[in-house]
């Protein structure tokens, strides 16, 4: 390995530290790196392959004989890892997800989607989260920090029903490309979507008498969030389901460009994914960047909420990869322009929606759904706490509304 690569995997893995992080010298150039030697495949565009094998997108209850899954038995109040031996990790092992019932019968569902960057060449891939696989030993006992603090009297889901999935297919909750695809000299398929419709297979039918469900995640957990609410909504019916997204903002072409859109749809197979009835979503190059907008119009009476820092360090590397001519190679991505595409996702792409609420602080933090909801506003954060926010938007509460710069 070249000592280039060295530094740049060194540069990434301190960016992916579990942690919330703070920006470090904002407008850094990150070294550049090696092209890493995808092999592009888009199955949607090969006549001979035809639809995508595995899930093809079908949503689970409106599957012409679609028969749901068995009921997830657990104990309340503490973690139950649940095997799902069809899912398949980028490594090809299968995963699960994790669950605790709500101590108190409560019947609200949280969703909360892992997060843990992204894999899309050599240098992505080499540090993201859970590249061997993600089983039952590395739940060990489950999450109990952020919202997952039962005993914080101060956070919002304290006493909802949990669901923990694991981030380990590389592919933001989004991919069906089920043909190994060859970086960095290791074989990885990207199957994440098709684990999601196996796990609401068994998640739906577990609560069947929801009064509300919040999907959510941090990251890469937080654009899976984005990309599979339509799925799940239509899964659980007429049981509201709300999106909480937590850093992972889908911006528009200026920002995340053109080629970026297309590397990410061919090496995960997006076509097979995005919504059918979204058109645009379908459109090389711009595509990526209708799908939120076209999901939110279809359900004005739910809510969707995301959560960002305006200097995201973590985003910003990935977002970088961008700022070169072809995508090959990671270069710096500066605060102020990742600041407008934020600020044009909520008042321009968006700003029509009055569904649609962000929780802007002014920092280069990345993520906050884990942390103790008492630390919701560290020095220099928006007038309403994040906790606040978080509260009124579960309620629906007519003071729920943008925050921050």
């Amino acid at each position: 390995m070249s000592l280039r690569l060295r530094s740049s995997l060194a540069v990434l893995s301190a960016l992916l530290l579990p942690a919330a992080l703070t920006a470090c010298g904002d407008d850094a150039v990150a070294p550049p790196v090696p092209d890493g030697g995808i092999e592009f495949v888009d199955l949607g565009a090969d006549p001979d392959l035809g639809p995508p094998v595995v899930d093809g997108g079908i949503l689970p209850t409106t599957s012409p004989g679609y028969v749901p899954g068995e009921p997830i038995s657990a104990s309340a109040g503490a973690w139950t890892w649940v095997d799902f031996p069809d899912s398949k990790c980028q490594n090809g092992t299968p995963t699960g997800l994790g669950i605790n019932l709500s101590p108190t019968g409560s019947d609200r569902l949280v969703i909360y989607l892992e997060g843990g960057g992204a894999c899309f060449n050599e240098v992505t891939c080499a540090t993201v989260a859970n590249p061997d696989g993600f089983s039952r030993s590395s739940f060990a006992g489950g999450p109990n920090g952020g919202i997952f603090r039962r005993s914080d009297a101060t956070n919002p889901f304290r006493d909802w029903n949990m669901v923990y999935v694991p981030y380990c297919t590389g592919d933001i909750f989004a991919g069906n490309n089920p043909l190994p695809q060859t970086i960095g000299g290791v074989e990885k398929v990207f199957l994440g979507y098709v684990n999601m419709g196996q796990f609401l297979d068994r998640v739906v039918p577990t609560f069947p008498s929801a009064s509300m469900v919040v999907l959510t995640g941090e990251s890469a957990g937080g654009f899976g969030s984005s990309y599979n609410y339509e799925r799940t909504q239509r899964a659980f019916g007429d049981i509201p389901v709300h999106l909480l997204d937590d850093s992972g903002p889908i911006m528009s072409p200026t920002y995340l460009h053109e080629c970026m859109q297309d590397i990410l749809r061919d090496t995960w197979n997006l076509n097979a994914t995005l919504p059918t009835e979204c058109t645009d979503c379908f459109t090389r190059g711009t595509g990526l960047s209708a799908a939120l907008p076209w999901v939110i119009a279809q359900h004005p009476d739910r809510r969707f909420a995301l959560i960002s820092s305006t200097r995201d360090s973590v985003i910003r590397f990935f977002m970088g990869f961008g700022m070169s001519a072809d995508c090959s190679l990671a270069d710096n991505f500066p605060s102020g322009q990742y600041t407008a595409g934020l600020l044009e996702l909520r008042d321009v792409t968006l700003g029509g929606a009055s569904n649609f609420h962000t929780w802007y602080i002014d920092a280069g933090d990345h993520t906050w759904l884990n942390r103790a909801p008492a630390d919701y506003i560290p020095p220099g954060t928006p007038p309403v706490p994040l906790r606040d926010f978080v509260q009124q938007f579960i309620d629906g509460d007519a003071a729920w509304s943008n925050v921050g710069p």
